[in-house]
């Protein structure tokens, strides 16, 4: 699956290939769409104007906010009655970070230098692009998918995390 973002790039979602994403942006009109991303603020535009999904709506953040707020889930949840998953970008537009089903945190999909309460993303190249506030978790999920996730650290987990500093490799499965 292809999700076309504001920045012009094109990144992959990895978990759910079948489902084809068009920009909140790039709508027309009272229309019904495999699934949509954008903003929250995008999200809420489209289905002012009729736009709905039909599998789910993937909800674009920034390395500055990379978590969803309960209150801001509900709402593009309640709007769109379909299962809603967070994208994170870097400073590049470029995918850094998926949510899953499970939505337990964002699985890593490129390098990054993790500490505690921190992650460092390099987007391309040896110098790190942007710097993401999280807790890192690499236990496995509860999607059953191996590698490291970055945690909300206001969202308690059961699991107990991970916090000396660490060079992370994407997942291989993300790539």
């Amino acid at each position: 699956m292809r999700v076309v973002i504001r920045f012009g790039s094109r990144i992959r979602h990895p978990f759910f290939p079948d489902w084809v994403a068009t920009p909140a942006v790039e709508t027309e009109g009272p229309r019904r769409y495999t699934a949509l991303s954008g903003t929250v603020s995008q999200l809420m535009e489209a289905a002012g104007a009729g736009v709905t999904a039909a599998r789910a709506v993937y909800v674009v953040r920034g390395v500055q906010h990379p978590f969803l707020l309960e209150s801001e889930r509900e709402t593009v949840w309640r709007t769109f009655q379909v299962p809603v998953f967070t994208v994170l970008l870097g400073a590049r537009g470029k995918a850094l970070a998926f949510e899953c089903e499970a939505q337990e945190g964002l699985h890593m999909s490129v390098n990054c230098l993790a500490g505690a309460g921190w992650a460092a993303f390099f987007e391309e190249g040896e110098c790190p692009t942007c710097t993401v506030v999280a807790a890192i978790d690499s236990h496995l999920c509860e999607c059953g998918r191996s590698g490291h996730r970055l945690v909300n650290p206001r969202r308690p987990v059961a699991r107990e995390r991970q916090f000396s500093p660490m060079i992370l490799p994407a997942a291989g499965n993300l790539a």
